[in-house]
């Protein structure tokens, strides 16, 4: 994968916020009595990964929503219709995404579905989730194909990361949480969701770094370092 050096540094920026948002979710709940004393009512859940008011969620809409904008931001520069189409569909697919991790949509998909909570030894929001997804992701694969190798590239290992997370992850924490002894190995709430959480923002900044430097090399970003003075400048 063909990164710029801005988009390095970008994604240097970003996978040590997430370790500094990471160790924190861990010091959290490594001491979360003491936290909840120790700290205004309520605090201590601003560096809850799985708290909608946090840090963590904030950072995680942020990623997807730039991604979405940067996209819509190679839609508009595109010559050929093809490769508009492309970036717009990235453009939703990642603004559709960043909406649903605000206000947890997919949490209410057994309802919309008619499927009866707690009737699986998972959670049940897999199961219409996962047939999005598939959907989803081919339709999305077909539409990109006519995108530059390096931001395909971009798109499959940063979605195939965010996937493992989203999808795959959940279902063993939940799989974890409601049959014990199903797996041959058991971790608590707090480190499922660190890397459930993690691998998302992974995903999303592998993706998102990748459109930066797709960006540069297209010069649809430019940042001109040019020393020289302005044409009248003594």
């Amino acid at each position: 994968m063909q990164l710029t050096s801005r988009a390095r540094v970008l994604g240097i920026w970003l996978f040590a916020t997430m370790v500094l948002l990471g160790v924190a979710h861990v010091v959290l709940f490594s001491n979360l009595d003491a936290a909840r004393e120790q700290l205004p009512a309520g605090v201590w859940r601003w560096f809850d990964l799985n708290a909608e008011h946090s840090f963590g969620t904030w950072f995680s809409v942020g990623l997807l929503l730039l991604i979405g904008a940067a996209a819509a931001l190679a839609a508009v520069a595109a010559q050929r219709p093809r490769e508009r189409l492309a970036w717009w569909a990235v453009a939703v697919v990642a603004t559709l995404l960043s909406i649903d991790d605000k206000i947890q949509v997919h949490e209410r998909l057994p309802e919309f579905f008619v499927i009866e909570r707690q009737s699986l030894s998972t959670h049940e929001w897999l199961v219409p989730g996962v047939i999005i997804t598939i959907v989803g992701t081919v339709t999305l694969w077909v539409l990109v194909r006519s995108l530059d190798r390096p931001v395909r590239i971009a798109l499959g290992i940063g979605l195939a990361v965010f996937l493992l997370g989203a999808i795959v992850i959940e279902g063993v924490s939940g799989l974890d949480a409601r049959s014990p002894g199903a797996l041959p190995f058991s971790l608590s709430l707090p480190m499922w969701i660190l890397i459930e959480e993690s691998l998302e923002v992974l995903g999303s900044m592998i993706v998102l770094v990748g459109v930066v430097s797709f960006l540069e090399r297209a010069a649809v970003l430019h940042v001109d370092r040019s020393t020289e003075p302005p044409a009248g400048h003594a």
